[in-house]
């Protein structure tokens, strides 16, 4: 618990396909996943930082990597963008 003792856990982007790799402890990861303890509470260290970065912690919620994410927030704007100025 508290990110103490890290095990590899790998995930796939759902846009891209590529595969990530996170050192996360298990018990940290089932306080997340099965008693759903919010994924910004659940990866923290002793000291109640997290210990993964929020595109880490966005790469285990929707299973988008950094670069997609961005990639369809930019898209987002510009579709937003051009409707305002309609």
């Amino acid at each position: 618990m508290f990110g103490a003792s890290r095990t590899e856990v790998a995930v796939t982007c759902r846009m891209c396909h590529q595969l990530y790799t996170l050192a996360v402890d298990m018990d940290d990861f089932k306080l997340w996943e099965i008693e759903r303890v919010p994924v910004q509470r659940a990866f923290v260290d002793l000291k109640g930082v997290p210990y993964l970065s929020d595109g880490e912690r966005e790469l285990l919620v929707s299973q988008t990597c950094d670069a997609c994410w961005a990639s369809i927030c930019s898209e987002n704007a510009e579709d937003t963008g051009s409707e305002q100025t309609q």
